[in-house]
């Protein structure tokens, strides 16, 4: 399904017109706007299957933590209810509806009907989705300004606070895609194809979150759509992703990456070549490349970054930046905080890849250190101390805390006091 998709895409080079459609009856489709392909799907899980896809859907829900209970009942009313759904297409009934159940549920497991709402609506979207009809209509970047039949759209930055990400994604193969529910809008997501429509991301699902986002642009048997990484998708398409669903055909990234022109100063760039920046002259972020704005590469991010954010760290050998960053005095470079530990014997960072746990006799507590400043003490339940508090013991054959240990010339080696005894009387039935 999905490379049928791509090569549809691939072969429509204009796009179709909104207008004459809407006049034929197509009066949810967004207005002035150009639509490169369309389809409808339906989906119903097998009652059989409903129960278990609810319960993966809403065992999540912090009201259901600890109470397994209410988690069954709540199911066994709703499967009893989709069932209800799919012979009479409605959630009502003659005396009774899905929501005034669980209302009541919900109000003898709570007391009261606070938060019920929410409650419903993540119950009510989980049928939904497991029961309907969905319109996909794949438009052209700027249908997101006129898309005004969806309000959780007009707060988005790529519309106020941040354009220049619009500006950007309209260079690349993308279009923005609408799924509808009986011509309702539901949910929309960014779909970007790379430049031979061989592989495509979606991300930025805005709406009502759907469960398996993958169905609806592909067949689930084929695995044709994985979980992706929003940052370092984030990072060769240059404009903002969300830390939410991203979807992709592909781990390799760099298919993405696009040669297009730089929303600030026209230059040709390629697009893991920008990044946002306040410019304070015209009072709003812009995504800049290093033609328009003091830039350095770091190789840690695999783009470019502000040069005044930026440290140096000889460790990695590139610019991180500052903010993520802590300056560690042992290595005398920049480490980023998500591979560094703190030491409170050193009271300083060290990397956490090249650090143990490690007893410290004076503190009297655990505490980091670089593995080069440890030992290993095999006579005490196999722990790391610290080398400069311990001593080798040729008796144990294994490293031990000095503050406890002393040195018998008649054993010739340190050992703890309590063996002593027993070390003289093996000696000297030893006959040495």
């Amino acid at each position: 399904m999905l490379k049928d998709l791509l090569k549809t895409l691939k072969d429509v080079r204009f796009g179709i017109y909104t207008e004459p459609l809407i006049k034929e009856g197509f009066d949810y489709l967004i207005s002035r706007s150009h639509i490169f392909t369309m389809y409808s799907i339906k989906i119903e899980i097998e009652r059989a299957k409903f129960s278990e896809y609810l319960r993966d859907t809403i065992d999540v829900m912090p009201i259901f933590e600890f109470d397994d209970e209410f988690l069954d009942k709540t199911v066994e009313i709703s499967n009893r209810w989709y069932s209800h759904l799919l012979d009479h297409k409605t959630l009502f009934g003659s005396n009774s509806s899905l929501k005034s159940e669980l209302k009541k549920l919900y109000k003898k497991r709570v007391g009261s009907i606070e938060g019920f709402d929410r409650f419903y609506e993540s119950i009510f979207n989980a049928i939904q989705e497991a029961s309907n009809i969905f319109t996909i209509v794949f438009y052209e970047p700027d249908a997101l300004l006129l898309n005004d039949k969806f309000p959780q759209d007009r707060k988005s930055c790529y519309i106020d606070s941040r354009p220049d990400y619009l500006t950007a994604i309209r260079q690349y193969k993308a279009y923005y895609v609408m799924i509808y529910k009986n011509q309702t809008p539901l949910t929309r997501v960014w779909f970007v194809a790379n430049e031979t429509f061989d592989d495509a991301v979606i991300f930025n699902q805005y709406g009502i979150k759907l469960k398996s986002l993958a169905q609806f642009f592909s067949d689930p048997s084929e695995n044709e759509l994985f979980k992706g990484d929003y940052k370092k998708l984030a990072n060769v398409l240059g404009i903002y992703v969300n830390e939410d669903t991203v979807l992709t055909t592909t781990n390799d990234y760099d298919k993405f990456t696009y040669k297009l022109s730089c929303p600030s100063c026209g230059a040709y760039v390629y697009s893991n070549e920008l990044t946002l920046l306040y410019d304070d002259e015209e009072d709003m972020y812009r995504l800049k490349c290093y033609h328009c704005a003091d830039l350095v590469y770091s190789d840690k991010y695999n783009r470019y970054i502000h040069e005044e954010e930026a440290v140096y760290s000889d460790y990695y050998e590139t610019f991180i930046y500052e903010s993520e960053a802590v300056y560690s005095e042992y290595l005398g470079s920049y480490l980023l905080k998500d591979d560094a530990v703190y030491s409170e014997y050193l009271d300083d960072y060290i990397p956490y890849d090249n650090a143990v746990k490690a007893l410290d006799d004076n503190a009297g507590d655990w505490t980091w250190i670089p593995k080069e400043m440890a030992v290993y003490d095999k006579y005490d339940e196999g722990i790391y101390l610290i080398k400069e508090q311990s001593v080798y013991s040729e008796y144990y054959g294994s490293y031990i805390s000095k503050k406890d240990a002393i040195y018998s010339d008649e054993i010739g080696s340190y050992l703890y006091p309590m063996d002593l005894q027993t070390a003289i009387e093996e000696l000297a039935s030893s006959g040495a």
